[in-house]
């Protein structure tokens, strides 16, 4: 879309959610809150050997819903649908890779000191309540299957 000085692109940068975003404003939420929003994930690939700063890594690439938490400038809805989303982080990973093409996977994002650098979080995944549960299977069943 073309904006009011007729520049026809976006912005490369900041459009994405990261995980800051995903792992902070769920229930409750404090700004060193230990559990984020919670998600549904469909795992559509792997991308293998990716370049990164300390080394190549791997990712998923998915699409996810976040069903919770408040609404900010990158997630004006609840629920938010993400088409595009790539998942890097190890435990994440692990998670997801052997549900490519599978079912989908529904947990809270959770973040914690990592273990090997003591300056930056680890994010994972906090399992589901009963309650992360009902509402999901709340969402799922409202959806419109042809759309």
């Amino acid at each position: 879309m073309a904006t009011e000085d007729n520049d026809p692109f976006d912005s490369a940068t900041s459009e994405y959610l990261t995980m800051d975003d995903l792992a902070t404003g769920g229930p409750g939420h404090k700004t060193d809150a230990p559990v984020g929003r919670l998600l549904i994930i469909w795992a559509q690939g792997m991308r293998t050997d990716l370049p990164g700063t300390n080394g190549t890594y791997d990712a998923v690439e998915a699409r996810y819903v976040v069903l919770d938490g408040d609404t900010t400038e990158k997630i004006d809805t609840i629920p938010c649908v993400v088409t595009d989303g790539l998942f890097s982080a190890g435990q994440f990973v692990s998670k997801l890779k052997h549900r490519v093409g599978g079912k989908p996977l529904l947990g809270r994002v959770d973040s914690r000191p990592s273990t090997r650098n003591k300056k930056v979080l680890a994010y994972g995944f906090a399992d589901p309540t009963e309650t992360d549960k009902k509402l999901a299977r709340e969402y799922l069943a409202n959806l419109d299957p042809f759309a």
